[in-house]
């Protein structure tokens, strides 16, 4: 199990930054929710940031100036279809600003594997900074 964080740097003078989580090449479904820190780790509030599905997979977090020095926390799912042999599933988180993609990842904890009948858990980290 991997806790490291990545480090996305933003422009700030750019515009929003959303989040997008993916399972592109299976036709599984996927249910996630996004943690937002501030910059000593503590959570903002008390309920999640944004929720993540196949229908609805991107979620605003916020101008660039708003979130610098955040940290984030993606906690999710891969949902079985009762596949049986298992096949092989890859979740891709992706940080855009201004519709461009500034960062894209497959979760380094669960993000990738075989699923069968059983659900698969995931969870990615990542820290916003501001970009030279």
């Amino acid at each position: 199990m991997s806790n490291t964080v990545d480090e996305v740097a933003v422009r700030a003078s750019g515009g929003a930054v959303r989040v997008r989580v993916t399972i592109p090449k299976t036709p599984h479904n996927l249910a996630a929710v996004l943690w937002r820190y501030d910059a000593n780790k503590k959570p903002i509030g008390d309920k999640p940031n944004g929720e993540f599905s196949r229908k609805d997979p991107e979620v605003p977090i916020g101008s660039a100036t708003s979130l610098h020095d955040n940290y984030f926390l993606i906690e999710g799912a891969v949902l079985h279809n009762q596949d049986n042999p298992p096949v092989q599933y890859q979740v891709e988180v992706a940080i855009l600003q201004d519709k461009q993609i500034l960062h894209e990842q497959v979760p380094s904890q669960g993000g990738s594997g075989q699923i069968g009948t059983v659900d698969k858990s995931f969870a990615y980290r990542f820290h916003i900074t501001e970009a030279p």
